[in-house]
């Protein structure tokens, strides 16, 4: 299965795959948590996960 993620996104599901909290993936990558929720959503949609 195939998933068109973006560069940004990859970044951000790599971090998230490794078990890192949101404000540690934020910190790192130079985002607002904010910002980094709305990756993780773009992220979730595209895959198809639910919560």
């Amino acid at each position: 299965m195939y998933f068109k993620l973006n560069t940004r996104e990859i970044e951000v599901a790599k971090l998230i795959i490794e078990g890192k909290k949101y404000k540690e993936i934020a910190d790192i990558l130079f985002l607002s948590e904010r910002t980094l929720t709305t990756h993780a959503a773009a992220i979730f949609n595209k895959v198809n996960v639910k919560k």
